[in-house]
């Protein structure tokens, strides 16, 4: 009874640190799709010099490479919570990651705006 007592703390942080990592990662693909949106489909659209198939090209490939980028992300901010599992959740290392994510966000969304 002694053991669960004291796994019960390290599953409970285990599974607030996970669910921490899916809205973080739930937040970076909207990020994402919003990149896609600034710098693939707004930006190439107010170039009148960029034709139909190079557009498409260009969507395409750049759609791939924020994939890759998303992907990566994932993998360094999963390794980051669940670090921080083994010792205490800290609440400033795991802000740090919404953080960036939220100003990355709120940049996108001005430069949007402003076009």
């Amino acid at each position: 009874m002694a053991e669960t007592r004291g796994k019960a703390p390290t599953a409970l942080s285990m599974a607030l640190a996970y669910g921490l990592w899916l809205m973080s990662a739930a937040l970076s693909l909207w990020l994402v799709l919003q990149m896609r949106l600034l710098f693939l489909v707004d930006l190439p659209q107010k170039s009148a010099t960029i034709n139909h198939w190079a557009f498409s090209a260009i969507d395409k490939f750049g759609f791939l490479f924020l994939g890759i980028i998303w992907l990566i992300f994932l993998v360094v901010s999963e390794e980051i919570f669940r670090r921080k599992v083994g010792h205490q959740l800290r609440v400033r290392a795991i802000a740090g990651v919404f953080v960036i994510e939220g100003v990355l966000l709120g940049l996108v969304y001005l430069w949007r705006a402003l076009l």
